[in-house]
């Protein structure tokens, strides 16, 4: 079987995006910066404390810090999403990486996965395949090597026989939830 691709930068940099924020890593991050904006919080109100209790009660005050809390809870998410995304951009931009953009072709064999683009032929064993996840618009493999193929969804002609080739070869499932283990792509 012979796949032939050419991923789309903005569209990869916003599903991995994507992913990231369903991580817990991502999730541990925000419940720390969420506590962390409390405690910043309660530290000027402890230093403002003379100017607050004669016109604030305590409780008051207290409702403020909370305040302060939940809305960064729900501002967290969006700005971390946004700098993660300009992490991966800048990631994926170095010559080293370049190459996942350019044409390539993906070919299917009972003995290994062979991956040519303009610069780099590389011939991939079973054996090496970690996890296959099928998220989003993309089947994501993980290689031992820490190398992450994205296959679009849609340059798969015969969805249910790249399955079975992928499950015969490597006795792994394929996975329909994001990875909760990633810190990010390579």
């Amino acid at each position: 079987m012979t796949i032939v691709y050419k991923l789309n930068r903005d569209h990869l940099f916003q599903t991995l995006s994507d992913i990231f924020i369903r991580t817990n890593k991502f999730k541990k991050l925000r419940l720390i910066l969420t506590l962390l904006s409390g405690i910043i919080a309660s530290a000027v109100c402890y230093l403002f404390k003379e100017f607050l209790t004669k016109y604030y009660s305590l409780l008051i005050i207290i409702f403020i810090i909370i305040a302060v809390m939940i809305l960064y809870f729900l501002v967290c998410k969006t700005q971390i999403h946004i700098q993660f995304k300009g992490i991966i951009k800048k990631f994926y931009e170095k010559n080293d990486y370049n190459y996942v953009f350019l044409p390539t072709t993906l070919e299917l064999t009972s003995d290994y996965i062979k991956y040519t683009t303009e610069h780099v032929v590389t011939k991939l064993n079973w054996n090496s395949i970690i996890a296959v996840y099928e998220i989003v618009d993309y089947f994501i493999i993980n290689i031992n090597s820490e190398t992450t193929l994205f296959i679009p969804l849609d340059t798969i002609i015969n969805k249910d026989l790249f399955i079975s080739i992928i499950t015969n070869n490597t006795n792994i499932k394929i996975k329909k939830e994001y990875p909760r283990n990633w810190i990010y792509c390579k």
